[in-house]
């Protein structure tokens, strides 16, 4: 797994309606846009930036079935008995990076064209997911705000940056396929 997901000082995760009249308001309307997202971000960004966004998989492999985290998921798990694909990656728009990203995606879930379009690493998880299938739906959004020393270490940021941080799941024939952690980086929705 990631050092990169591990989230510290986290508020409880909320549907951005309860988050944002509880704890605080995204600084940006884009910002509340992008996390109130129910499609797929990456052409959402896209559209908002008015530039493409690409991604750079930084980490992907396979782990056992019945991994459930309950840490970072709460009670949601993937089918059971399901290998998982775990996928640590960054989009990035006109060379800097916006979001940073953990998937869980459940193997038994994938038919042939979209496994080898994870195995490429070239392609945002959403757009895949919503490019191959009749009925797909991103729900369960939830939000909350975390420090990351490892990230902020990364990225060469103040160890207390607070990030905008969203959980989310995929949903293709109405079937749990994946679960999705998105950090807001500070450069993201800016404007």
């Amino acid at each position: 797994m990631s050092q990169l997901i591990m989230l510290s000082s986290l508020k409880e995760w909320l549907t951005p309606h309860e988050y944002f009249n509880k704890f605080a308001f995204p600084a940006t309307h884009n910002l509340e846009l992008a996390l109130k997202c129910n499609k797929s971000l990456t052409k959402f960004l896209e559209n908002l930036l008015n530039t493409n966004i690409s991604v750079s998989v930084e980490n992907q492999e396979e782990l056992k079935p019945n991994l459930n985290r309950t840490e970072l998921w709460g009670k949601v798990s993937i089918p059971e008995n399901s290998p998982i694909i775990a996928r640590s990656a960054w989009l990035i728009s006109n060379n800097k990076r916006v979001i940073y990203a953990y998937s869980e995606i459940a193997v038994t879930m994938l038919d042939r064209s979209a496994k080898s379009a994870i195995e490429s690493k070239i392609e945002p998880l959403g757009s895949l997911f919503l490019n191959r299938a009749n009925d797909v739906e991103r729900t369960n959004i939830k939000v909350t705000q975390a420090k990351n020393v490892n990230l902020s270490l990364v990225l060469s940021l103040d160890l207390n940056t607070v990030f905008w941080c969203r959980r989310s799941l995929f949903r293709v024939d109405h079937q749990l396929s994946a679960r999705i952690l998105e950090i807001y980086l500070p450069e993201c929705c800016t404007a």
